[in-house]
């Protein structure tokens, strides 16, 4: 008596997964619905899984064609700053966005999982009022895997790279690939 796996219980466990995967799309087609009501700006064709965090909704906009990815963390620590991302772009798994200087992101982007960007400081008072610093990353910019983005960056050109595991403290040029700890520039593209 063999059914799947070789094991005679394969075929419930088979059944089982295959609901919950009709249980996690009914979930995420309600969390998109839902949370693209409520976001200030929001184009066609775009996916915001479940699981995703979002402070003020209004300060964000979305171009067509976003896919956010489950356990994303939109913050800002100012209620008047602003989020854009333009079209085609993707954010990974457990990506945490701070928005609170403000930040774009433009078109074609991919943000990998686990990256994290920071857009402010609070100087020399932890418990102090934030300090907003922005940040623009141009169109076609892919951001590996567990990449932190410091609050010193301004500006990260088109058409650059930067490697998996990243600490990035400085502006990136365009058509540039950037990696390590601080993040330097290893190769021009």
């Amino acid at each position: 008596m063999k059914f799947w796996n070789q094991k005679p219980l394969g075929i419930i466990g088979a059944f089982l997964q295959f609901l919950v995967a009709l249980w996690l799309q009914f979930k995420d087609r309600i969390s998109t619905l839902f949370l693209t009501l409520n976001l200030g700006e929001c184009g066609k064709n775009c996916i915001i899984k479940s699981s995703v965090i979002i402070r003020y909704p209004k300060q964000i906009s979305l171009a067509d064609n976003i896919y956010i990815n489950r356990d994303i963390t939109l913050n800002t620590e100012i209620p008047s700053a602003y989020l854009r991302i333009g079209n085609n772009t993707r954010l990974a798994k457990k990506c945490i966005i701070d928005f609170s200087g403000n930040l774009e992101i433009g078109n074609f982007c991919v943000l990998a999982e686990n990256v994290k960007i920071i857009t402010h400081h609070h100087g020399s008072k932890p418990l102090g009022k934030a300090i907003p610093l922005p940040l623009v990353i141009e169109d076609n910019v892919f951001i590996g895997t567990n990449t932190t983005i410091l609050h010193n960056v301004n500006f990260i050109g088109k058409n650059s790279s930067i490697g998996a595991g990243s600490i990035v403290t400085k502006d990136v040029p365009p058509n540039v690939v950037v990696a390590g700890n601080p993040a330097k520039i290893i190769k021009s593209l």
